[in-house]
Order: structure tokens, then sequence, then C-alpha cells
């Protein structure tokens, strides 16, 4: 369609509507009918004596008399009536395009916002299981931690005892009380290490869930009221095209035209805006960051001795008087 067919098209919608303006050269026109009666005519569509004497100021009587005379015939001037039942449904079969296609974008969008939610609450409870499995595995690693610490602790308490009884100490007090209170200060601090690892491990985990838990509320709401905006433009579409069809009569068959052409025209846009809301709301889980264990057992040793480094100055005289008695 040119820039004079568009032309003409919008200003026989406005003074169809009743729109009062300079129409340019487009404006209500007559013609003799070639049997003493005449036409009246804007923008080339025909229009009642009414209209054109509405808008023009002019006596159509006059007119009609001046073309009947001219003519010479001698029967009444004919004039146009109004729209015939064909053109009344030519104009509603533009409508009815239009309807459909809109329709069809209200389909669209009500698949978009079902395989929307079913994405996003799939991507939801990836991410959920995903914090769940964390959380199992810190409480796996919480333990095995307090039992490498338990484990270490026995063994070194095992190998302090055998020195001491070694260098002929045994029985003694520091064999009985000092040595487990060497090894349970030791393996207290690495036990609480442990314990202490692992809570902030937890807490991290419960961070990160409730900032993905808002991230995925927040997007939902957003992805689904921007298809509720786009559903509510489309339904106030809807129904000025639904209205514009019941109370069409024929005479504004290019405006009802134009409209279906233009919803279209834009069919292929507003699909692709519809479809891509869920890609441009789509949420992102965060990570939670867990801290490592230390509960190495070099850790609950001394270097190069094997025994807790809260006890190397005892057992370093123990053993050195063990190793004394030995060459005697």
């Amino acid at each position: 369609m040119n820039d004079e067919q568009n032309a003409a098209q919008e200003a026989w919608a406005d003074f169809t509507s009743g729109v009062t303006r300079n129409y340019g050269t487009y404006k209500p026109t007559y013609s003799p009918n070639g049997a003493g009666g005449v036409n009246y005519l804007f923008a080339g569509l025909p229009i009642t004596r009414e209209q054109y004497a509405e808008a023009t100021g002019e006596d159509v009587g006059a007119i009609e008399n001046s073309v009947k005379s001219a003519s010479g015939a001698t029967s009444a001037p004919t004039t146009y009536s109004g729209p015939t039942a064909a053109e009344k449904a030519a104009e509603q079969a533009e409508y009815t395009n239009q309807i459909n296609t809109i329709n069809n974008l209200l389909g669209i969008v009500g698949s978009q916002r079902t395989s929307g939610k079913a994405s996003i609450a799939n991507q939801r409870n990836t991410a959920m299981t995903g914090f769940a499995n964390q959380e199992t595995q810190n409480n796996k690693d919480r333990q095995a931690g307090i039992e490498t610490v338990d484990r270490y602790a026995g063994n070194n308490l095992t190998q302090l005892r055998n020195l001491f009884q070694g260098a002929g100490a045994g029985n003694s007090s520091a064999s009985r009380d000092l040595a487990p209170y060497l090894i349970a200060k030791s393996a207290g601090a690495r036990r609480t290490g442990v314990v202490n690892t692992a809570g902030e491990n937890a807490q991290n985990i419960d961070t990160a869930r409730n900032q993905t838990t808002t991230e995925f509320d927040d997007k939902e709401r957003e992805f689904l009221s921007a298809l509720l905006q786009k559903e509510v433009e489309l339904k106030s579409k809807l129904s000025s095209a639904q209205i514009a069809k019941n109370i069409a009569t024929g005479g504004g068959y290019n405006s009802a035209m134009a409209a279906s052409a233009a919803t279209r025209a834009s069919q292929g846009a507003d699909t692709a805006a519809i479809e891509g809301l869920l890609s441009k709301y789509t949420p992102t889980a965060k990570t939670a960051s867990l801290e490592s264990y230390q509960v190495d057992p070099a850790k609950l040793v001394t270097q190069g001795q094997g025994m807790p480094s809260e006890s190397s100055y005892y057992l370093s005289q123990l053993y050195n008087k063990k190793k004394q008695q030995e060459v005697a």
C-alpha cells in the first residue's frame, strides 16, 4: 500500500468517524451518474447526500436539480443510499481476520505462560537439589573430620603412654593425668575447627539458598507481569476489533482492511517479543562457597616426633631419658 492510499484511508477514517479537519486533497465531491442523478464521493468512496451536505454546507437539493436539468432527465435523481450487504460483509471479514490474528497471539501468550512457569520451576528444583546435596556432603565431611580427630587422638594417647612406660614413668601422674590432658587439648582444638568449618559451610549454603529463592521469585514475578501486560494490550485490541466488527455497516471497508493489515504485519514482531520474555527474565541460581576441612593427621602431631605439639617439651625430655638408659 503506497503513501497516497494510506493518506486516503486516514482521511476516510476521520471523515466517517465525524472528525473535522482539513482533508487536503481529499474533499467531498459529486458527479452526475449519467441517469440524471448524482453520485456523492469522498476519497473515491461513496457517501450519502446527507454526509456531503454536512461536510460542505452545500445545498444538495440544488445540486441534484441542476444535474437533473442539465441531463434532461424526467425521473427523480438517483443518489447513494448506503452500503450494500456485500460491502458490510466484506468490512466484517477484514475485522474477523484481525480478530483471528490477535487470538493467535493470545494463544502464544498462554502457552508461554505455561512453559515459562514450568521452566523456572525446573531450574528452581535443580538449584534446591544442589543445595541439598551440598548439605548432605557437608554433614558427611563434618562427621568424617570428627572421626579422624578422634581416631588420631586415641593413637597419640597410646603412643604417649608407651613413651612414659619406656622411660620408667608408666605409673606416674604424668602418664595418668598429663598425657590425656595434652591429647584432649590438642584434639579438642582440632575438633572445634571441624565443627566451626561445618557451621560456616552450613551458613553459606543457607545464604545462597535464600538468595536463590529471592532471585527466582523476583524473576518469575517479572516474567508473569510482562506477559500479563502484553495480554492486556492484545485484549484491548481484540475488544476494539470486535466492537468495530459489530457496528460495521460496509462504509468503512478500507479502514477495516488497514487495521487488519497492520495487525498481521506486526504479528511476527509481537510473537518474537512474547517468546523472548522468558530469556529476558531467566533467573540465575547463586552458589555456596564451602571451606575445606583441615583434619590432616600431621596437624595432630609434632614434626618428626609423631606427638601432639603441646606435649613436645615434656616428650622430648622423656625420650632423651629413655635413650640414655638404653645406652647405659
